[in-house]
């Protein structure tokens, strides 16, 4: 797991995930460059590449931010393109498995029968250390524990001010 701010938060990605995210800029970003370097008395194709560089490194920095934040309240995803919460109650489990394209990265089985995953957190069989199955079942261990905690008191009271305000009222 790696540093947060705020020590109710758990930060849960892959230790070369970023890696992987600076190496995809400094290699595709060095060839954009260096492209544009010999083309460079055509001006079009010097701004096509540096726009080009801008998105590739946006892309990078996208890819080295993916991760899952987990805190008393449930759990917040930052994958590529998209940015989701998810509380405890609505997550069934984690596991690692094969999402779209991607072969092995966090999938988040839901309640409800929908599969969602975590692009940071992955299986690395080429670098040994820090893997997914251990992010995975971390992740696991603590869902166990907020199911066996049960709500907090603030959600209970809130719960409880729900059900009051549900209620008939007497002679309505």
């Amino acid at each position: 797991m790696a540093r947060s701010t705020d020590p109710a938060e758990r930060v849960y990605i892959t230790a070369t995930h970023p890696a992987g995210g600076l190496l995809i800029g400094l290699v595709f970003g060095g060839l954009i460059i260096l492209t544009a370097a010999f083309e460079y008395p055509n001006i079009g194709a010097v701004i096509y590449d540096l726009v080009f560089f801008v998105f590739t490194i946006a892309f990078a920095y996208r890819f080295a931010r993916a991760r899952g934040v987990a805190s008393p309240e449930g759990l917040h995803v930052i994958n590529l393109m998209t940015v989701f919460d998810l509380s405890w109650d609505e997550i069934d489990r984690f596991e690692i498995g094969r999402w779209k394209i991607l072969p092995a990265v966090c999938l988040i089985r839901l309640q409800n029968g929908e599969t969602s995953h975590i692009y940071g957190i992955e299986e690395n069989y080429f670098f040994p250390g820090e893997s997914g199955r251990k992010l995975v079942e971390e992740l696991n261990a603590e869902l166990s524990e907020y199911r066996s905690a049960g709500a907090a008191p603030e959600q209970a009271i809130t719960g409880a001010q729900d059900e009051l305000f549900r209620a008939p009222r007497p002679g309505a």
